[in-house]
């Protein structure tokens, strides 16, 4: 079984407070390192993370969209680049290359990571359980989060892991 730790989980709520303290999407990052064991294949590997966060819901500019807070799970159905933003491949490549996670190598999540505009995502954000999101996500600075590492095929959780959220360092 794959060992997999969290090195390092920095954020905050996204477009909340005043403009100078203001956490972007991008800047809510959590980093994962596979310590030892097997490693995982990429498609078959999938992540659900949890916590009180925020996201976007609705089209921007339009009636009864913004942004939406409270319980928030993110869930990467797996861990390839397809169906994510092209910056996670820019900032996991290494890992990615050959289709497996292997020990030594990190990866790094990202509250932009769901494919843009209206392609198909990979990556799902629910905030109190409506699902209807830009399936971006920012987590609380502060808080705790759990994350949980799944093999997607066996249904077996492979590490099941909490962090507290360190607002984002300049």
């Amino acid at each position: 079984m794959a060992k997999i730790n969290i090195e390092s989980c920095e954020g905050g709520l996204y477009g909340v407070g005043p403009t100078d303290e203001r956490v972007t999407l991008g800047e809510n990052q959590i980093i994962l390192e596979h310590k030892g064991g097997d490693s995982l294949p990429l498609k078959a590997t999938s992540i659900r993370i949890s916590g009180y966060g925020n996201s976007y819901r609705g089209v921007v500019g339009t009636e009864g969209s913004g942004r939406v807070e409270g319980d928030t799970t993110v869930h990467y159905y797996d861990l390839s680049s397809e169906g994510k933003n092209p910056d996670y491949m820019a900032r996991n490549g290494a890992a990615l290359e050959d289709g497996f996670w292997d020990v030594g190598e990190r990866l790094i999540l990202c509250g932009q990571d769901s494919a843009e505009g209206d392609s198909y995502s990979s990556v799902k954000v629910s905030v109190g359980g409506g699902k209807n999101t830009s399936d971006n996500y920012g987590f609380k600075a502060g808080s705790e989060i759990s994350l949980k590492v799944i093999d997607s095929e066996g249904r077996n959780v492979i590490a099941d892991r909490t962090a507290a959220v360190e607002f984002v360092k300049d």
